[in-house]
């Protein structure tokens, strides 16, 4: 990504609109990134990927209940290996993959998917 100071953004404002045209463009203040610059393009791109989460709380039992009762479909399959302790320090339950894991805590911190 291309960074440009806000005192160079208000000098070449012409130069970071044509490179956000291509790239998303990280505007800084005092050497700190402060905002980040993209076209209407990739900001449209983006938001129909943005998602709504919902409490548990926010669905009906009928709802919970299709949740519930949901399979996945049969060429997932080729998958399943995946789910049979995909990492050696952490166990799962032995009733399904769906199931929360149980035996040692998982590393604490980061907050990020692996």
């Amino acid at each position: 990504m291309i960074h440009f100071s806000s005192a160079e953004c208000q000098r070449q404002w012409g130069k970071v609109q044509d490179t956000a045209m291509t790239q998303p463009v990280t505007i800084t203040n005092n050497g700190r990134d402060r905002l980040v610059l993209l076209s209407v393009q990739e900001y449209a791109r983006l938001k129909r990927r943005d998602r709504e989460v919902l409490s548990i709380d926010n669905l009906t039992e009928e709802e919970v209940a299709a949740i519930a009762a949901a399979e996945p479909p049969a060429d997932t399959a080729q998958f399943d290996h995946e789910l049979k302790n995909p990492r050696p320090n952490e166990t799962r339950n032995q009733e399904g993959a769906g199931s929360a894991l149980r035996g040692a805590p998982l590393k604490q911190g980061g907050g990020g998917v692996d």
